[in-house]
């Protein structure tokens, strides 16, 4: 994503590039934008778009209720695939008074991108990016897309960016694919209802290509990690927020099982 961002007295006008990853062969649906606080994917406020694989916003924030100071305008997309991709972040100052403005070298510098690559490092910013909430630690989970690679042992490289632009080291870890698997891969998804904190929310399993001894794991991810073994899942959410869940189905033994993460 590119921005360009000009402020007036209580509005900031921007008029931001949208595209998905070359990688990801999806259009744009959907945006949104949020400032300091990340609220969770598809919570934040709407930026009108007609679908395609890249598009120009004009839009303007408001800024009533802001106060003096460094603030953060974060922006991020959504895919037909129903996934989110990595948006774009920037710090801003809100100066009604027009006093000068200070340093910004104690304004914290959370993590506002993070991308993988397998086996070859292809460097800063050129990796395939991965959406993450904007804040200074992070614990999430995340599944990629293997289906292409040939059978063998690979590595999968991980680093993060932190809002000045400082990258991480990579992070590596190695995993095997197999071929000529004994048993047909699951085709792994499921929809969830929506539902308030304290209320029961409903995981709909919409998995295909099923084995008749097909096996079943759902992970709830927040301040403890719930599992549930059930075809379909239920679960209730003591408090309001964004929260990973995981869809894991065996179509008889390790080699052929898929995960699916979604928010």
């Amino acid at each position: 994503m590119n921005l360009f961002l000009k402020r007036a007295r209580w509005l900031l006008v921007f008029s931001i590039l949208l595209y998905a990853h070359a990688a990801v062969s999806q259009q744009i649906v959907r945006a949104e934008y949020f400032i300091d606080n990340d609220p969770g994917t598809g919570s934040g406020i709407t930026i009108a778009v007609v679908p395609g694989d890249s598009i120009i916003a004009n839009f303007t924030a408001p800024l009533n209720g802001i106060e003096q100071g460094f603030h953060l305008f974060s922006a991020r997309v959504q895919t037909s695939d129903s996934l989110w991709q990595v948006g774009f972040t920037k710090l801003f100052y809100v100066n009604p008074y027009e006093w000068p403005i200070p340093p910004s070298d104690d304004f914290p510098n959370p993590l506002v991108y993070g991308e993988y690559f397998i086996d070859t490092d292809p460097g800063e910013g050129m990796a395939i990016p991965f959406e993450l909430p904007i804040l200074n630690e992070i614990d999430i989970h995340r599944t990629f897309h293997l289906d292409t690679l040939p059978a063998g042992v690979h590595t999968l490289g991980l680093r993060v960016k932190q809002l000045d632009g400082t990258y991480s080291l990579p992070f590596s870890v190695g995993f095997t694919v197999y071929g000529n698997l004994p048993c047909s891969l699951p085709l792994v998804d499921f929809s969830a209802s929506s539902s308030v904190a304290g209320q029961v929310m409903s995981f709909t399993n919409l998995s295909a290509n099923l084995s008749a001894n097909a096996t079943y794991l759902w992970e709830i991810y927040g301040q403890d990690t719930l599992t549930y073994t059930s075809f379909h899942a239920t679960h209730t959410f003591p408090q309001a927020g964004t929260y990973d869940v995981l869809l894991r189905v065996s179509n008889g033994n390790d080699s052929c099982t898929v995960s699916l993460i979604r928010q």
